[in-house]
């Protein structure tokens, strides 16, 4: 419609658009393929377990780039109900080996529990692998901006110990900011769960770092933090 319009050819979009053109008419014929793959199991009564399994292992094999873990699943089970323990085991170990990350990542959208405990594990694995690593002080002071739902979930889950030793190797204005950043979130009046958890492990750092000392006890008092737990500790100022 570009070439109809301006009577211009762009060569490059035209090869872009007919590559990917050709990648999704792959994808649908290696789905079929796929598919394919069932009617041994499924178009007869003769005794053809080999060839099922066969096709079965070959149906995933052939075609990994368009099969999802489910799929991959509901074939390692039909292989272990038919006692084939050792090719399902080697399907899994392929797929391990071979499936791209996001592959581990991808939300079944129809929500099905996996029945292999093998692919349940080095799913959890890999997605565990794949989460994106906290950076304590980094991600403390940008939460404090933007909310951020997933870090104040791994913030949340720190300790109170961990916002001490925190708190404990920072000094002047870094250690404001930390501090201060921690105990942003008495100002929201709908706070999280994950919001007062933070406020609640940086005051209990604080709170210890007070009672070490009375000049401590004085550097708290400007935090809005009392030292003794349950009088107004947890007050705003």
């Amino acid at each position: 419609m570009n070439l109809v319009r301006n009577s211009i050819l762009d060569a490059e979009e035209l090869t872009a658009q007919t590559i990917k053109q050709e990648a999704a008419i792959q994808r649908t014929k290696q789905t079929g393929s796929f598919e394919n793959a069932f009617r041994p199991l499924h178009d007869s009564f003769i005794d053809n377990e080999e060839e099922v399994v066969s096709a079965l292992v070959s149906g995933v094999k052939n075609n990994l780039t368009v099969v999802s873990l489910p799929n991959v699943d509901a074939v390692v089970d039909i292989l272990a109900r038919l006692g084939q323990i050792a090719r399902a085991s080697e399907l899994i170990n392929f797929v391990v080996r071979e499936a791209p990350s996001d592959f581990w990542l991808q939300e079944d959208p129809f929500h099905r529990a996996l029945l292999s405990d093998r692919l349940k594990q080095v799913t959890t694995d890999r997605r565990e692998a794949a989460e994106p690593k906290l950076d304590f002080e980094k991600d403390l002071i940008a939460a404090a901006q933007n909310f951020n739902r997933e870090k104040l979930s791994q913030l949340a889950a720190l300790s109170q110990e961990d916002y001490l030793k925190l708190f404990e190797s920072k000094t002047g204005e870094e250690m404001r900011r930390v501090v201060l950043s921690a105990l942003d979130f008495r100002r929201i009046s709908n706070a999280s769960s994950d919001m007062r958890q933070i406020v609640k492990n940086a005051e209990s750092a604080l709170r210890t770092l007070g009672k070490r000392s009375a000049l401590n006890a004085f550097r708290v008092q400007k935090f809005g933090v009392i030292l003794t737990e349950g009088d107004g500790a947890e007050e705003n100022e």
